[in-house]
C-alpha cells in the first residue's frame, strides 16, 4: 500500500469509529459480532484487530452481560 492508500485508511477507520460510539445499538454490534466470532469489520467501536485480541473472558463478559432487546413492529 502507498501512502496515499494508508491515510485513506485511517481516515476510514476513523469516521466509522466516530460513528460507532455515538450509535445506540453499539453494544448489541459487539455482542453480535464476538458471538459470531466476526473480525472482518469494525463492529462494537471495535476495530477488527481489537476484536480479535479480546481476551476468551472478555468475550464471555461481553455475551453473558450485554442484554439484546427484540425490537418489535419491524
Amino acid at each position: 500500500e502507498d501512502a496515499t492508500s494508508q491515510s485513506e485508511k485511517r481516515s476510514g477507520t476513523a469516521e466509522a469509529l466516530s460513528h460507532c460510539t455515538k450509535c445506540l445499538g453499539r453494544m448489541a454490534c459487539l455482542k453480535t459480532a464476538v458471538g459470531r466470532k466476526e473480525t472482518d469489520h469494525i463492529q462494537g467501536a471495535l476495530t477488527p484487530d481489537q476484536l480479535r485480541k479480546l481476551s476468551r473472558r472478555q468475550k464471555a463478559t461481553i455475551i453473558n452481560t450485554i442484554t439484546i432487546e427484540p425490537r418489535f413492529g419491524r
